[in-house]
């Protein structure tokens, strides 16, 4: 069930996409692909690397894990968003007026493109984004991580 609403959410945010591009060139089309490839990768890297704790539908766990779906943190700190799947969480944030003190592990295996992907499936599926997460910025935020 939660697969196929995930995959559902997809097919729409790829469909809205498409038309507001309009097909009007071939970067339009190639930005479509891109976002194609980012959101099915980033969809497949969530489920193996963020899902076991912030769930299928990015709800979280109560008070301990916090939610990506409708995250004030998640729509205004992409760059700690980045570093903290990279290199882990230990201090405590606050989500929705929520503090969360449960440290986050690091994925430091993942790689720049990983992250990218991953991001750009979060951002557009539960934190009101319609972008792709370039490659760039997430090396410019793992240059800057605290």
């Amino acid at each position: 069930m939660k697969k196929t609403l995930i995959l559902s959410f997809l097919a729409v945010a790829v469909t809205i996409f498409a038309v507001s591009c309009g097909g009007k060139s071939s970067k339009d089309r190639a930005g479509l692909n891109k976002l194609r490839h980012y959101m099915v990768n980033g969809q497949k890297g969530y489920k193996n690397y963020c899902a076991n704790c912030h769930q299928d539908d990015g709800a979280g766990v109560g008070k301990l894990i916090p939610p990506l779906r409708q995250s004030d943190f998640l729509r205004t700190k992409l760059p700690e968003v980045i570093c903290g799947i990279k290199n882990g969480m230990t201090d405590p944030i606050v989500v929705n007026g929520v503090k969360y003190d449960e440290p986050m592990p690091p994925n430091r295996r993942l790689t720049d493109l990983q992250i990218a992907e991953i991001t750009t499936f979060i951002y557009n599926t539960w934190g009101g984004g319609n972008r792709i997460v370039t490659i760039e910025e997430v090396r410019s935020a793992l240059a800057n991580c605290k």
